[in-house]
């Protein structure tokens, strides 16, 4: 995706997924991004998501969203 002018890997899951920042380092890695964000609803976006993205090489987001009726 396209934000701000950026190219950034975009993932996106439901549920509390400790596998979902892994996966978008290597999203960045393999379409050689600096930059990833983590889409996940509000509810699921936990602390260790965070700690977990501060860890990695690639610049991750964890960013929860409302539901939109």
């Amino acid at each position: 995706a396209t934000i701000d002018g950026r190219l950034v890997a975009v993932v996106c899951s439901v549920g509390v997924d400790l596998e979902v920042v892994p996966y978008a380092v290597d999203a960045c890695a393999a379409l050689v991004l600096d930059e990833g964000v983590v889409v996940v609803p509000a509810r699921d976006a936990v602390q260790v998501q965070q700690r977990l993205a501060a860890l990695a090489r690639a610049r991750i987001s964890v960013v929860g969203v409302e539901a939109v009726a």
